[in-house]
């Protein structure tokens, strides 16, 4: 009976499925198929090499499919359009636009690139609706996609499949590079959604999974400015202990919607600032101070009057702001004191922002970093713990001061550093092209 039983479980595993190990050769593999990976699988298939598509996701595109155009200076849409900007002008506006901090040669080879770009996309298939610009009075640039990203990513991976011979593998991450004896690239691992184990052996692998801000280590060394995202989780984890403490686990799902409601009140006015950024940055390095400083006190006026008019709206009503996240009675009367508490200085945010905002656009990037890092680092986390120690009659509700209590003692530094640096860097800006000719003009 014993031999029986022994037999049928070995058969019943020896039925099961179990994962292989697979060697493929080709010309080229590329990781990831969103929008970059896409076009440069296409670009090689179309030259005739063997190509296999990698992608970690069960559909194709990544975000992507979302975008909704493309840049080009001196494409035939610009031509039909009367357009006249030249690739040297829009050279000269990108670099001045970054105060020619970017590499100017990657600059100006992705600007002399651009048309040929779209006029390769139109000639495989890809279909433009109009040509516009991204922001008031800009450049018409904008190539705008026929059915947005997920237009153009479908026509290219159904034409390099159908055509080119082109095989992308869906629900099939890449694990690791292949390295050859002279220690270059020769190839990558993935494992398919079986199971199995592709040793995918390649003349040239392309890496296109997408950006670096996930990175620290990068963001660190090519950026100006560092992840952010971190610091807020940090600040989660800090209010979320410290309300488990004191007040269990509804204070800690009022923080939830109490997040969300600054969320959404912030996000407008972080919009209207990065919106009036490009406007500063710009005059700033054409010397034009008094359009500047005409910015900068409009972007104070409009993102000061929106934040008073939000505090307001959430100190007179408050349970209509809860009661966008939830309907629990007990939940909707803990939270409508407690967002009158966490929002109480939320109106000085107008003034924070445009400053923080100001500082970016003129390159003071490291007094932008300094208010952020004070608001969040220095005054925030420590007053999550030192507050419910002072006003112990209410320790939960004092976990939710610290919020207004660092935003004042913040927004009160950022006026002071803003009076101070602004001005400096004002006079430090690049001159106007009348200022420069009124000068040589005095000096001969």
């Amino acid at each position: 009976m014993k031999k029986l039983i022994a037999v049928a479980v070995l058969a019943a595993f020896s039925s099961l499925p179990y994962a292989a190990e697979k060697d493929i050769t080709t010309d080229v593999v590329v990781v990831g198929q969103g929008a970059a990976g896409t076009a440069a699988a296409f670009a090689a298939a179309e030259q005739g090499a063997k190509v296999i598509g990698l992608e970690k996701k069960g559909m194709v595109g990544g975000t992507g499919n979302f975008s909704e155009g493309i840049f080009a200076v001196g494409s035939k849409m610009q031509r039909d359009y009367y357009i006249p900007l030249t690739k040297d002008e829009a050279f000269k506006k990108i670099m001045n636009y970054g105060h020619w901090r970017s590499n100017a040669r990657l600059v100006r080879a992705f600007v002399d690139k651009s048309a040929d770009t779209v006029e390769w996309m139109q000639k495989h298939g890809v279909k433009f609706e109009k040509l516009t610009t991204n922001y008031p009075g800009g450049l018409y640039t904008w190539h705008i996609y026929q059915g947005r990203g997920a237009g153009w990513i479908n026509a290219l991976q159904k034409k390099g499949k159908d055509k080119y011979g082109m095989q992308v593998l869906l629900n099939t991450p890449a694990e690791k590079l292949i390295f050859g004896k002279d220690g270059k690239v020769a190839g990558v691992v993935a494992k398919d959604k079986d199971g199995n184990t592709l040793n995918i052996h390649a003349k040239a692998v392309i890496i296109a999974t997408g950006g670096f801000a996930d990175n620290p280590e990068m963001m660190k060394k090519y950026t100006r400015f560092p992840n952010t995202d971190a610091s807020e989780s940090i600040i989660s984890v800090c209010f979320n202990s410290s309300l488990l403490k004191y007040g269990g686990d509804v204070a800690v799902g009022a923080m939830t919607i109490l997040t969300s409601v600054m969320q959404f009140a912030m996000l407008p006015m972080q919009g209207i600032g990065q919106g009036a950024q490009p406007i500063m940055s710009f005059n700033y390095g054409a010397g034009k101070i008094d359009r500047v400083k005409k910015a900068f006190w409009l972007l104070l006026k409009v993102t000061f009057s929106y934040s008073t008019l939000i505090w307001l709206a959430v100190m007179i009503f408050p349970q209509v702001f809860v009661g966008l996240f939830t309907s629990d009675a007990t939940l909707l009367a803990f939270t409508k004191t407690a967002l009158r508490i966490y929002m109480a200085c939320v109106f000085l945010m107008g003034i924070q922002i445009a400053c923080q905002m100001a500082f970016t656009s003129i390159g003071c990037a490291k007094e932008s970093i300094l208010v952020a890092v004070t608001r969040k680092f220095i005054l925030l986390i420590p007053l999550i713990y030192i507050v419910p120690l002072i006003w112990r009659s209410n320790q939960t509700l004092a976990v939710y001061l610290a919020e207004p209590i660092a935003d004042f003692f913040a927004v009160s530094f950022t006026v002071i550093l803003f009076s101070r640096q602004f001005k400096k860097a004002l006079e430090k800006a690049p001159k106007s092209s009348a200022q420069a000719s009124a000068d040589r003009s005095a000096q001969a």
